[in-house]
Protein backbone atom coordinates (compact mmCIF):
# COMPACT_ATOMS: atom_id res chain seq x y z
CA UNK A 1 0.00 0.00 0.00
CA UNK A 2 2.84 2.33 0.82
CA UNK A 3 4.44 1.64 -2.55
CA UNK A 4 1.21 2.49 -4.39
CA UNK A 5 0.76 5.69 -2.39
CA UNK A 6 4.34 6.79 -3.08
CA UNK A 7 3.86 6.02 -6.78
CA UNK A 8 0.73 8.19 -6.85
CA UNK A 9 2.54 11.13 -5.23
CA UNK A 10 5.61 10.81 -7.43
CA UNK A 11 3.46 10.46 -10.55
CA UNK A 12 1.49 13.60 -9.72
CA UNK A 13 4.62 15.62 -9.02
CA UNK A 14 6.28 14.36 -12.19
CA UNK A 15 3.26 15.24 -14.33
CA UNK A 16 3.07 18.73 -12.81
CA UNK A 17 6.79 19.36 -13.38
CA UNK A 18 6.75 18.12 -16.98
CA UNK A 19 3.77 20.31 -17.95
CA UNK A 20 5.23 23.33 -16.17
CA UNK A 21 8.53 22.97 -18.05
CA UNK A 22 6.64 22.68 -21.33
CA UNK A 23 4.71 25.89 -20.58
CA UNK A 24 7.78 27.85 -19.44
CA UNK A 25 8.65 30.57 -21.98
CA UNK A 26 12.39 31.05 -22.34
CA UNK A 27 13.22 34.68 -23.11
CA UNK A 28 16.04 35.80 -25.42
CA UNK A 29 17.33 39.33 -25.96
CA UNK A 30 19.03 40.94 -28.93
CA UNK A 31 20.01 44.56 -29.53
CA UNK A 32 21.43 46.95 -32.11
CA UNK A 33 23.55 50.02 -31.25
CA UNK A 34 22.97 53.09 -33.42
CA UNK A 35 24.27 56.67 -33.51
CA UNK A 36 21.94 59.60 -32.81
CA UNK A 37 22.70 62.16 -35.51
CA UNK A 38 20.40 64.92 -34.27
CA UNK A 39 22.30 68.25 -34.41
CA UNK A 40 20.79 69.96 -31.37
CA UNK A 41 18.86 69.41 -28.17
CA UNK A 42 19.57 68.09 -24.70
CA UNK A 43 20.44 64.39 -24.24
CA UNK A 44 17.01 63.77 -22.73
CA UNK A 45 15.25 65.45 -25.65
CA UNK A 46 17.32 63.48 -28.15
CA UNK A 47 16.54 60.23 -26.37
CA UNK A 48 12.81 60.93 -26.39
CA UNK A 49 12.94 61.98 -30.04
CA UNK A 50 14.76 58.83 -31.13
CA UNK A 51 12.49 56.62 -29.01
CA UNK A 52 9.43 58.19 -30.65
CA UNK A 53 10.96 57.50 -34.06
CA UNK A 54 11.61 53.83 -33.26
CA UNK A 55 8.02 53.40 -32.02
CA UNK A 56 6.56 55.40 -34.91
CA UNK A 57 4.10 53.96 -37.38
CA UNK A 58 6.59 54.52 -40.20
CA UNK A 59 9.32 52.33 -38.63
CA UNK A 60 7.17 49.63 -37.01
CA UNK A 61 4.87 49.48 -40.03
CA UNK A 62 7.81 48.90 -42.36
CA UNK A 63 9.02 45.98 -40.21
CA UNK A 64 5.52 44.49 -39.98
CA UNK A 65 5.15 44.62 -43.77
CA UNK A 66 8.67 43.39 -44.45
CA UNK A 67 8.45 40.35 -42.14
CA UNK A 68 4.80 39.55 -42.87
CA UNK A 69 3.83 39.74 -39.20
CA UNK A 70 0.12 40.27 -39.92
CA UNK A 71 -0.26 36.81 -41.44
CA UNK A 72 2.25 35.30 -39.06
CA UNK A 73 0.33 36.46 -35.98
CA UNK A 74 -3.11 36.49 -37.68
CA UNK A 75 -3.87 40.06 -36.59
CA UNK A 76 -4.59 43.43 -38.23
CA UNK A 77 -1.71 45.72 -39.17
CA UNK A 78 -2.16 48.18 -36.29
CA UNK A 79 -2.32 45.40 -33.72
CA UNK A 80 0.75 43.75 -35.26
CA UNK A 81 2.64 47.04 -34.81
CA UNK A 82 1.51 47.20 -31.18
CA UNK A 83 2.58 43.60 -30.50
CA UNK A 84 5.96 44.28 -32.07
CA UNK A 85 6.34 47.45 -29.98
CA UNK A 86 5.63 45.34 -26.89
CA UNK A 87 8.81 43.38 -27.58
CA UNK A 88 10.99 46.49 -27.96
CA UNK A 89 12.68 48.94 -25.62
CA UNK A 90 15.01 51.83 -26.48
CA UNK A 91 17.85 52.99 -24.23
CA UNK A 92 20.35 55.83 -24.61
CA UNK A 93 23.99 55.07 -23.85
CA UNK A 94 25.23 57.44 -21.10
CA UNK A 95 27.86 59.91 -22.27
CA UNK A 96 27.51 59.01 -25.95
CA UNK A 97 25.31 60.04 -28.86
CA UNK A 98 24.16 56.43 -29.21
CA UNK A 99 20.98 54.47 -28.64
CA UNK A 100 20.37 50.75 -28.25
CA UNK A 101 17.27 49.05 -29.63
CA UNK A 102 16.55 45.97 -27.48
CA UNK A 103 14.18 43.19 -28.51
CA UNK A 104 12.88 40.35 -26.31
CA UNK A 105 11.31 37.19 -27.68
CA UNK A 106 10.89 33.52 -26.86
CA UNK A 107 12.72 32.60 -30.07
CA UNK A 108 16.41 33.47 -30.43
CA UNK A 109 16.08 33.48 -34.23
CA UNK A 110 13.04 35.77 -34.25
CA UNK A 111 14.62 38.03 -31.64
CA UNK A 112 17.65 38.66 -33.85
CA UNK A 113 15.45 39.04 -36.94
CA UNK A 114 13.26 41.70 -35.28
CA UNK A 115 16.29 43.64 -33.97
CA UNK A 116 17.99 43.70 -37.38
CA UNK A 117 14.81 44.71 -39.21
CA UNK A 118 14.08 47.50 -36.71
CA UNK A 119 17.61 48.93 -36.91
CA UNK A 120 17.50 48.90 -40.73
CA UNK A 121 14.08 50.60 -40.81
CA UNK A 122 15.29 53.20 -38.27
CA UNK A 123 18.38 54.01 -40.39
CA UNK A 124 16.34 54.39 -43.57
CA UNK A 125 13.85 56.69 -41.85
CA UNK A 126 16.69 58.84 -40.45
CA UNK A 127 18.16 59.24 -43.94
CA UNK A 128 14.77 60.35 -45.27
CA UNK A 129 14.34 62.86 -42.43
CA UNK A 130 17.85 64.32 -42.77
CA UNK A 131 17.48 64.61 -46.54
CA UNK A 132 14.16 66.44 -46.13
CA UNK A 133 15.72 68.84 -43.62
CA UNK A 134 18.62 69.60 -45.99
CA UNK A 135 16.24 70.22 -48.88
CA UNK A 136 14.09 72.55 -46.77
CA UNK A 137 17.10 74.53 -45.58
CA UNK A 138 18.44 74.83 -49.13
CA UNK A 139 15.03 76.10 -50.25
CA UNK A 140 14.98 78.66 -47.42
CA UNK A 141 18.47 79.88 -48.28
CA UNK A 142 17.61 80.26 -51.95
CA UNK A 143 14.55 82.31 -50.97
CA UNK A 144 16.78 84.50 -48.78
CA UNK A 145 19.19 84.95 -51.70
CA UNK A 146 16.31 85.93 -54.01
CA UNK A 147 15.11 88.50 -51.47
CA UNK A 148 18.61 90.00 -51.21
CA UNK A 149 18.88 90.10 -55.00
CA UNK A 150 15.60 92.04 -55.18
CA UNK A 151 16.94 94.59 -52.69
CA UNK A 152 20.16 95.00 -54.68
CA UNK A 153 18.20 95.39 -57.93
CA UNK A 154 16.05 98.15 -56.42
CA UNK A 155 19.15 100.05 -55.28
CA UNK A 156 20.76 99.58 -58.69
CA UNK A 157 17.70 101.09 -60.37
CA UNK A 158 17.66 103.99 -57.92
CA UNK A 159 21.35 104.68 -58.53
CA UNK A 160 20.83 104.55 -62.31
CA UNK A 161 18.00 107.07 -62.07
CA UNK A 162 20.15 109.35 -59.93
CA UNK A 163 23.02 109.16 -62.42
CA UNK A 164 20.71 110.07 -65.29
CA UNK A 165 19.46 113.10 -63.38
CA UNK A 166 22.91 114.32 -62.45
CA UNK A 167 24.14 113.96 -66.09
CA UNK A 168 27.57 112.67 -65.24
CA UNK A 169 28.24 114.78 -62.14
CA UNK A 170 29.88 112.19 -59.90
CA UNK A 171 29.95 113.56 -56.43
CA UNK A 172 30.23 112.10 -52.98
CA UNK A 173 26.62 110.91 -53.03
CA UNK A 174 27.36 108.63 -56.00
CA UNK A 175 30.33 107.13 -54.15
CA UNK A 176 28.08 106.44 -51.18
CA UNK A 177 25.59 104.65 -53.43
CA UNK A 178 28.30 102.51 -55.02
CA UNK A 179 29.70 101.61 -51.63
CA UNK A 180 26.21 100.66 -50.42
CA UNK A 181 25.63 98.52 -53.51
CA UNK A 182 28.96 96.74 -53.11
CA UNK A 183 28.16 96.06 -49.45
CA UNK A 184 24.80 94.51 -50.33
CA UNK A 185 26.37 92.29 -53.00
CA UNK A 186 29.03 91.07 -50.58
CA UNK A 187 26.38 90.15 -48.00
CA UNK A 188 24.37 88.38 -50.68
CA UNK A 189 27.15 86.11 -51.93
CA UNK A 190 30.73 86.60 -50.70
CA UNK A 191 32.07 83.98 -53.14
CA UNK A 192 30.12 85.06 -56.24
CA UNK A 193 28.11 81.80 -56.51
CA UNK A 194 24.61 81.33 -55.01
CA UNK A 195 25.33 77.66 -54.28
CA UNK A 196 28.46 78.54 -52.29
CA UNK A 197 26.27 80.23 -49.69
CA UNK A 198 24.56 76.91 -49.00
CA UNK A 199 27.92 75.13 -48.75
CA UNK A 200 29.23 77.69 -46.27
CA UNK A 201 26.01 77.55 -44.27
CA UNK A 202 26.28 73.78 -43.92
CA UNK A 203 29.75 74.34 -42.40
CA UNK A 204 28.41 76.92 -39.95
CA UNK A 205 30.20 79.87 -41.62
CA UNK A 206 27.48 81.84 -43.42
CA UNK A 207 24.50 84.02 -42.62
CA UNK A 208 21.91 82.54 -40.29
CA UNK A 209 18.86 81.00 -41.96
CA UNK A 210 15.45 80.57 -40.34
CA UNK A 211 15.02 77.48 -38.15
CA UNK A 212 12.99 74.67 -39.69
CA UNK A 213 11.10 71.93 -37.88
CA UNK A 214 12.11 69.18 -40.29
CA UNK A 215 9.20 66.99 -39.18
CA UNK A 216 8.53 64.00 -41.40
CA UNK A 217 5.42 61.86 -41.91
CA UNK A 218 6.39 59.18 -39.41
CA UNK A 219 2.78 58.91 -38.25
CA UNK A 220 1.58 58.31 -34.72
CA UNK A 221 3.61 56.65 -32.00
CA UNK A 222 2.47 53.05 -31.52
CA UNK A 223 1.52 51.96 -28.00
CA UNK A 224 3.13 48.65 -26.97
CA UNK A 225 0.84 45.62 -26.69
CA UNK A 226 1.44 42.13 -25.31
CA UNK A 227 0.35 38.75 -26.54
CA UNK A 228 -2.45 37.25 -24.41
CA UNK A 229 -1.06 34.70 -22.00
CA UNK A 230 -2.75 31.29 -22.14
CA UNK A 231 -4.51 30.02 -19.03
CA UNK A 232 -2.09 27.36 -17.82
CA UNK A 233 -4.19 26.18 -14.88
CA UNK A 234 -6.12 23.64 -16.91
CA UNK A 235 -2.94 22.29 -18.45
CA UNK A 236 -1.28 22.00 -15.06
CA UNK A 237 -4.30 20.23 -13.55
CA UNK A 238 -4.50 17.90 -16.50
CA UNK A 239 -0.81 17.12 -16.29
CA UNK A 240 -1.05 16.47 -12.59
CA UNK A 241 -4.06 14.20 -13.13
CA UNK A 242 -2.29 12.25 -15.84
CA UNK A 243 0.73 11.93 -13.58
CA UNK A 244 -1.39 10.67 -10.70
CA UNK A 245 -3.12 8.17 -13.00
CA UNK A 246 0.19 6.94 -14.34
CA UNK A 247 1.56 6.76 -10.82
CA UNK A 248 -1.48 4.77 -9.70
CA UNK A 249 -1.05 2.27 -12.51
CA UNK A 250 2.65 1.95 -11.78
CA UNK A 251 1.94 1.64 -8.05
CA UNK A 252 -0.58 -1.14 -8.67
CA UNK A 253 1.90 -3.02 -10.84
CA UNK A 254 4.61 -2.68 -8.20
CA UNK A 255 2.22 -3.75 -5.42
CA UNK A 256 1.25 -6.90 -7.32
CA UNK A 257 4.89 -7.67 -8.04
CA UNK A 258 5.74 -7.22 -4.35
CA UNK A 259 2.92 -9.57 -3.24
CA UNK A 260 3.95 -12.26 -5.70
CA UNK A 261 7.48 -12.18 -4.39
CA UNK A 262 6.16 -12.44 -0.82
CA UNK A 263 4.01 -15.46 -1.69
Amino acid sequence: MKVALMALVLGGLSGFWVVKMMLTEWIYESHATLAMRSPSGTPKELEESERSLVFSEAVLGEVVDQLGLMSRWSVARERAMGLLAGKVRVEAMPGAQMIQIWVRDASARDCSMYANALSDAYRRRKVIIETAKSDERLKALREAIAAQEAIVEEKRKAMKALLEESKGSRDADQSDWEASLASEENILNPEGDPESLYSREMQGKSMEAPELSGEGDEGKVIAPLTFPKPDARKDLLMGTGVGVLAGGVMGGVLERWRRRRRD
